[in-house]
């Protein structure tokens, strides 16, 4: 199955609901593989850029969202892999 997809500006996530499949994939305009899920999953999320784009898979596909990023989400960080996170803050809460 095969779906073509116009992402406009402001949107940053492709939301897929897909079935009976082995794989979905996203293309870019160019027919270059941008995304790909290979899982049994019948919930396929991907970041994308603004653009037109096509979804392909053997499956069934259903509905597709596009929706935006949370703003503290759309800046990238770099992750050091040998230090652990930061420790959450205390809560001032307390435990009965």
């Amino acid at each position: 199955m095969i779906k073509d997809l116009n992402v406009p500006k402001g949107k940053d996530l492709v939301g897929v609901w897909v079935t009976g499949h082995t794989y979905l994939r996203l293309m870019n305009s160019e027919g270059a593989e941008t995304f790909r899920f290979d899982s049994p999953g019948n919930h396929v999320t991907a970041v994308v850029q603004p653009g037109p784009y096509t979804i392909e898979t053997d499956g069934k596909l259903g509905e597709v969202k596009l929706v935006s990023l949370p703003p503290h989400l759309r800046t990238g960080r770099e992750a050091d892999s040998t230090k652990p996170p930061m420790p959450k803050a205390k809560s001032s809460r307390r435990r009965l």
